[in-house]
């Protein structure tokens, strides 16, 4: 995925902190592969969402980001 590609998947996120994330992973080598998803029951019922999808090689990461700073443990 081209940069310009990423930044336009990455602007339609709903949070700052998702895009934040997205980014992280993208910059390490994460390919982004959805942002926002509906997880849908078989009567296609949303019973859920995952704010990010990224994949590496062969493994897919599902991604639930907290917007919420907590404090910073150093």
């Amino acid at each position: 995925m081209s940069q310009s590609e990423f930044i336009k998947k990455i602007e339609l996120a709903k949070t700052e902190s998702e895009r934040q994330v997205g980014k992280l992973f993208y910059d390490m080598g994460f390919t982004l592969e959805a942002i926002d998803s509906d997880i849908k029951d078989s009567n296609e019922n949303k019973i859920g969402d995952v704010d990010l999808v990224c994949t590496f090689d062969d493994y897919v990461f599902l991604i639930e980001v907290n917007g919420e700073k907590k404090g910073l443990l150093l």
